[in-house]
């Protein structure tokens, strides 16, 4: 199984940071979306769930929801190359 474990606000970041590197949004809308995959209403209530405990999504609930928002939001489909390089940039993978 593949989970992604964000531990910290630096990590939620970096994250964003790779959501607009990778899908050629602006940062805050990367938030949104990655927050929105997390399965969080808003970027801030991930932030505030991250500085209580850290925070998992399995990879593929979270690529589900991403395509979703990316394509009814910014008219962008999540190609397979997209898709292995959010897998890399965000992922932990072992047993949970």
């Amino acid at each position: 199984m593949t989970i992604i474990i964000q531990k910290s606000v630096n990590e939620l970041t970096v994250s964003a940071h790779a959501l607009k590197s990778i899908l050629n949004i602006k940062l805050t809308r990367a938030g949104q979306r990655h927050a929105s995959a997390m399965g969080f209403k808003s970027a801030n209530h991930l932030i505030e769930a991250v500085k209580n405990a850290p925070v998992e999504r399995e990879f593929e609930q979270y690529i589900k929801i991403l395509k979703q928002e990316m394509a009814a939001n910014h008219q962008i489909i999540l190609n397979d190359e997209m898709v292995e390089r959010l897998k890399m940039g965000l992922v932990s993978a072992g047993p949970h």
